[in-house]
């Protein structure tokens, strides 16, 4: 089964030159790969809250136009170019599930939580009423 999927990340503040740059292309790169939308969102200058709900709000303005939307921090990119959404979305189908997080990692300075979703990276489905 073919599915209509967006990989998306959303711009804002200063990031670090050239970084987010780079992972956009890796990431785009991707999407291309696999017959995926890739766009880098841009929040207009009238968002009026923290930029970091800007990746919910490009999901709720742009769900309806996709099976699965897949965000990815900026700050993040696909290091397993063969490995597809198409594998989660499988499992997604036959689950009563409409979205997914990543689990945080952990790592040796323990800022991270192994039991808590990471907001970085998330994939969610439109309800299906078929």
């Amino acid at each position: 089964m073919s599915h209509k999927v967006l990989i998306y990340t959303v711009s804002f503040g200063s990031p670090v030159p050239g970084y987010v740059d780079l992972s956009t292309k890796i990431n785009s790169a991707y999407a291309g790969i696999h017959g995926y939308d890739f766009k880098n969102f841009v929040l207009p200058e009238s968002f009026d809250r923290n930029p970091a709900w800007g990746r919910v709000w490009f999901l709720k303005e742009h769900i309806s136009d996709y099976d699965y939307m897949f965000y990815i921090d900026g700050d993040a990119f696909f290091v397993n170019q063969a490995m597809t959404l198409n594998q989660l979305i499988v499992y997604m189908d036959d689950s009563p599930v409409c979205g997914l997080f990543a689990r945080d990692q952990t790592l040796s300075n323990k800022i991270f939580h192994a039991d808590r979703a990471n907001a970085g990276v998330f994939l969610f489905s439109r309800k299906n009423d078929g």
